[in-house]
C-alpha cells in the first residue's frame, strides 16, 4: 500500500513537471515577455526665460496645472546697474507651464539661481500615458507594430490591461536609456535590450503614474 502511494506521488510529480514544462514552452513560443517596463507619459521640461533668482514657487509634485499657469516667479538679474542704485526696483518674471498636465518633478527652490537651459520642473501629459518595455535584442524580431499586449502594473497586480505595440526603438534608446544584460552562454557578451513603446487600447480608469513598474506579454 505504501509503495503504491509512493508510486502515485511520483507519477503526479512527473505529470506536474511535464505540464509545467509544457506551459512554459507554450508561453515562450506564443509570447515575448519583459519584466523591465514602466508607465511613461509625454513630459516637457519647464525653463525660465531669463537668468535670475527664484522668488516664489506655487506648486508641488503631483499638482495639476493648466497651460500658461504661473508656477513661480523669479527676480531677474540686473546687468549694468551700479551698486546701490535703488532708482529701479528689481524686475520680476513669471515661470509658466508649457501645457496642461501634472507636475511630476520639481527642482525649484526659492532663493536659488535659475537660468535658461536648466529645467526647474517637469510637466507630464497624463492623458497620453503609455508603456516603455525593454526586449532582448535576440527576441526583438518577434515583436511587430500592432501586436497585442497584456500589461500588468505592479501597483494593480489584479488587473490586466490590454494594449498594442506602437513603436520599436533601437539599442541607442529612442525613448530613454536602454538596459542591457549578460548572455547566459557567454558572460563577456552584452545583450542589448531594445525599447518598445506600447499604447493602451482603452482609457485607463486607475491612477497610473509615470515611473510605475510593469510587466508585458507581447503576442508573437
Amino acid at each position: 500500500m505504501k509503495r503504491a502511494l509512493n508510486n502515485l506521488i511520483l507519477i503526479l510529480f512527473v505529470l506536474g513537471m511535464i505540464i509545467g514544462a509544457g506551459y512554459y514552452l507554450t508561453n515562450q513560443s506564443l509570447y515575448v515577455t519583459s519584466e523591465i517596463a514602466q508607465v511613461t507619459a509625454e513630459m516637457v521640461p519647464v525653463y525660465p526665460d531669463q537668468a535670475g533668482v527664484l522668488k516664489e514657487w506655487a506648486v508641488e509634485e503631483g499638482d495639476s496645472v493648466e497651460e500658461g499657469q504661473i508656477l513661480g516667479t523669479e527676480t531677474l538679474l540686473q546687468s549694468g546697474q551700479p551698486s546701490g542704485d535703488e532708482t529701479d526696483a528689481p524686475s520680476t518674471q513669471s515661470i509658466t507651464s508649457p501645457f496642461s498636465g501634472v507636475l511630476v518633478k520639481s527642482n525649484a527652490v526659492p532663493g536659488k539661481m535659475v537660468k535658461p537651459g536648466q529645467p526647474v520642473a517637469m510637466v507630464a501629459d497624463l492623458s497620453n500615458k503609455y508603456i516603455v518595455a525593454y526586449i532582448d535584442e535576440t527576441e526583438i524580431d518577434r515583436v511587430k507594430p500592432g501586436k497585442k499586449v497584456d500589461i500588468t502594473v505592479d501597483a494593480y497586480k489584479d488587473r490586466i490591461f490590454k494594449g498594442k505595440v506602437q513603436k520599436i526603438g533601437s539599442t541607442a534608446g529612442d525613448f530613454t536609456n536602454p538596459s542591457a544584460s549578460t548572455d547566459s552562454q557567454n558572460e563577456n557578451k552584452v545583450v542589448q535590450r531594445v525599447p518598445v513603446q506600447i499604447v493602451f487600447d482603452e482609457q485607463i480608469d486607475v491612477n497610473l503614474m509615470p515611473g510605475m513598474n510593469a510587466e508585458v506579454k507581447i503576442q508573437s
